[in-house]
C-alpha cells in the first residue's frame, strides 16, 4: 500500500515539475498582452495619394543612447524610377527604410509622400 501511495506521490510531483515550465510561459505571454494593452494608440487619418515620390528632408534619427545614425540626409525617390540606397554595412541604409515605414520615429526633418507629410 505505501509502496503504491510513493508512486502515487512520485507521478504527480513529476507532472508539476513538467508543467511548471508550460506556466511560466504562459505568465510571460499574458505579461506582454498587458504591455500590448497598454500601449497609447497611435492616430493618424486617411490620406488619398495620387503620386508616390518619397522625399526625405534633413532626416535626423538617433537610438535611445543619443548617437545620430542619420544626419541631415536628404534625398528624392520618385514613382516609377529605380531609386538605390547603396553605402557600407552598418551606414544607416535599413534604418532609413524603417523610418520611411515609420517603424521608427525621425527627431528632425521631414518625410512626405505625395507632398504629404508622415
Amino acid at each position: 500500500m505505501f509502496i503504491l501511495l510513493a508512486i502515487k506521490v512520485s507521478d504527480s510531483t513529476e507532472n508539476i515539475v513538467l508543467n511548471v515550465g508550460e506556466i511560466l510561459y504562459i505568465d510571460s505571454a499574458v505579461k506582454n498582452i498587458k504591455e500590448l494593452h497598454a500601449v497609447k494608440q497611435q492616430s493618424g487619418q486617411d490620406v488619398t495619394l495620387k503620386h508616390f515620390d518619397i522625399e526625405l528632408k534633413n532626416a535626423d534619427f538617433a537610438y535611445k543612447d543619443g548617437q545620430k545614425i542619420i544626419d541631415g540626409v536628404s534625398f528624392v525617390a520618385k514613382q516609377n524610377e529605380i531609386t538605390a540606397l547603396v553605402g557600407p554595412s552598418g551606414c544607416g541604409k535599413t534604418t532609413l527604410l524603417r523610418l520611411l515605414s515609420r517603424l521608427y520615429d525621425y527627431q528632425e526633418g521631414q518625410i512626405t509622400i505625395d507632398g504629404k507629410n508622415i
